[in-house]
């Protein structure tokens, strides 16, 4: 027994001996990297740097170290760095202080990450070619692959930094510089998430990309965060581009994949064209914007909620969503309410205009997944003051749209129904079935009254707005119910010379239509009359003919069949021949048809 035990504890004896031992290097090893003059090493690393890179380096003062959570630590004071020979004329790095905190994991691994860079009084110059090449690699200035090391937060104090990215087609210059007294972002319009991070620095910066300027200014907390940190950073200022102008206020966290953000943002852009240079992928209308709205950003989600502005002349407010596009789905999703109580009649045509022609009309269904609803109390607009609102739902999935249903107010009346467009397949597919109910006629002819009543059923096939209508097949009717019409307008249709004159002393008297009615059956854009009756209490005309929708021209021929005989009446028909908004209107041979017994009385 003890034998046995003088050996155990001489086993213990030998690991606490072996312990000692190591516990005794680890700690001398640690004052060695604590108190070793590193600077002495200068030589070493100018030696190293030149024969990978062919550049210069050189410092006043190197320490190596360990921080309060005992993280290794690399300081330079006084660094100099030469840039690379394509590069700007300038130092690659010529700072006061340059202090980095290391992961300790990643300083084996193939991506080394930075956790922390404080920036003293430096001047960085940092370029990228087209092809990848960049002037900030030492070890291997030639290799063009993924990035090596990884900058997740930088602290940087009066310093200034230049960024050229030929692939992106940007160069930015960036100064930052301690603000006089500190302030926080609380006291403006800020979302809460703000109010515990003190403005402390002023960011200042200028750029191009793709040939257009901008420029910006920001008060900005003590730590910008770029990646993975989890960390946000509070901001308060603007950017202007041409004559537009963003201003933000708020908090974004890790700014290269904005993994976080909550701001107040407000948008003013007379001219939005400016900022398709700066921003390319977002579709930019045609109109001016002045809005203002809270948009946040959670992982792939954007949410903009209290949307209120104008765009050109038209108000608008409401919320939006957007999810980035899915590696699964490969689409982004979006959904959205607006409302606006005044639509101007040029604003609608402006976003329209330049979205109705080409080839690719449709490309944009095939890429979104979505739903959206728009509501308009009023439409705006003298050229057309038949239109009157509009309201509609629209869903889009899998390349298959579905506007269902949609009102428009038009005339004192209403057109209601559904639009489907199945867009995943190359040309598209529409379908269109509509109801027409109620519509003034008086809005289109102010001698003229009664409703007009229809259905339309129409398909189509095509990816621009004339390859649609030259594919246009279906039916239309159309009726009038309850209508009246001037007396000089019945002799005229009647071609009674002696009807005119009795019309032009009774003065605006007017006469019933007891019916009215029309059917055309379409082919290839092209509809032709199955119908076409006008019935008043002196005469019935009938008609037969053609309407192109690609080239909005028709080709009617009205054939009176007067009810009572007369002495100045012509035995003729009418053609109306050349565009719809202005056909020329002549005398034909009477048609050879044979006067239909009554006008069939269409009710829908």
């Amino acid at each position: 027994m003890t034998t046995a035990f003088r050996l155990r504890w001489g086993e213990r004896s030998l690991i606490a001996r072996i312990g000692l031992v190591l516990g005794a290097s680890f700690a001398a090893l640690l004052l060695l990297v604590l108190f070793f003059d590193w600077t002495w090493t200068r030589p070493a690393i100018q030696h190293q740097v030149m024969s990978w890179s062919g550049r210069s380096i050189d410092f006043d003062r190197l320490k190596l170290g360990l921080n309060a959570g005992l993280e290794p630590t690399i300081e330079f004071t006084g660094l100099r760095i030469q840039n690379a020979p394509w590069a700007a004329d300038r130092p690659f790095v010529d700072a006061g202080t340059v202090h980095m905190v290391f992961d300790w994991g990643s300083l084996h691994g193939p991506l080394v990450i930075i956790k922390r860079l404080t920036l003293v009084d430096a001047q960085i110059d940092m370029e990228r070619q087209a092809d990848g090449l960049r002037n900030w690699r030492l070890s291997r200035p030639l290799d063009r692959g993924p990035g090596k090391v990884r900058i997740l937060a930088i602290d940087a104090t009066r310093s200034a930094a230049r960024f050229v990215d030929g692939g992106l087609a940007l160069e930015v210059n960036a100064r930052m510089s301690p603000l006089a007294s500190a302030t926080s972002s609380a006291v403006t319009s800020a979302p809460a998430s703000a109010g515990g991070l003190p403005l402390v620095k002023q960011f200042d910066f200028e750029g191009t990309r793709n040939g257009q300027a901008f420029a910006g200014q920001a008060a900005v907390s003590e730590v910008l965060t770029f990646w993975e940190t989890d960390a946000p950073f509070a901001m308060h200022g603007h950017v202007d581009m041409g004559s537009s102008r963003l201003t933000i206020d708020g908090t974004a966290t890790d700014v290269a994949n904005l993994s976080q953000l909550d701001v107040n943002a407000h948008l003013k852009a007379p001219r939005p064209a400016e900022l398709r240079a700066l921003l390319p992928m977002l579709p930019w209308p045609a109109l001016a914007i002045d809005a203002t709205a809270r948009l946040e950003k959670h992982g792939s989600h954007w949410q903009a909620s209290q949307i209120a502005g104008t765009l050109g002349q038209t108000d608008v407010a409401g919320e939006a969503s957007f999810e980035e596009r899915s590696d699964a789905t490969k689409r982004a999703a979006f959904n959205a309410k607006l409302t606006s109580a005044v639509v101007h009649g040029q604003d609608l045509r402006a976003m329209s205009a330049g979205h109705l022609g080409g080839d690719r009309h449709f490309e944009g269904l095939r890429t979104w997944d979505g739903a959206a609803q728009l509501q308009v109390g009023r439409v705006d607009d003298p050229s057309a003051r038949w239109l009157q609102s509009l309201a509609l739902t629209a869903r889009l999935r899998d390349g298959q749209l579905r506007v269902e249903p949609f009102e428009i107010g038009i005339a004192g009346g209403r057109i209601t129904g559904s639009l489907n467009v199945a867009a995943a397949d190359s040309p598209a597919d529409l379908r269109l079935e509509a109801s027409a109910a109620g519509l003034h006629i008086a809005r289109f002819h102010a001698a003229a009254s009664g409703e007009l009543h229809g259905q339309a059923s129409l398909r189509a096939r095509g990816d621009s707005a004339e390859s649609l209508l030259k594919a246009v097949s279906g039916k239309l009717r159309l009726a009038l119910h309850g209508a009246r019409i001037p007396r000089a307008l019945d002799a005229k249709l009647a071609l009674d010379g002696g009807a005119m004159l009795s019309a032009f002393l009774a003065g605006a008297e007017t006469v019933p239509v007891p019916c009215a009615a029309a059917e055309f059956d379409f082919d290839a854009g092209r509809g032709r009359t199955r119908l076409l009756a006008f019935e008043t209490e002196r005469t019935l005309v009938t008609g037969e003919g053609v309407v192109s929708l690609p080239d909005r021209s028709l080709d009617l021929l009205l054939s009176p069949h007067r009810k009572t005989s007369s002495l100045l009446a012509l035995d003729r028909s009418i053609r109306l021949r050349g565009p719809v908004a202005h056909p020329v209107v002549s005398l034909a041979d009477a048609g050879n048809a044979k006067a239909p017994s009554h006008c069939p009385d269409l009710r829908f």
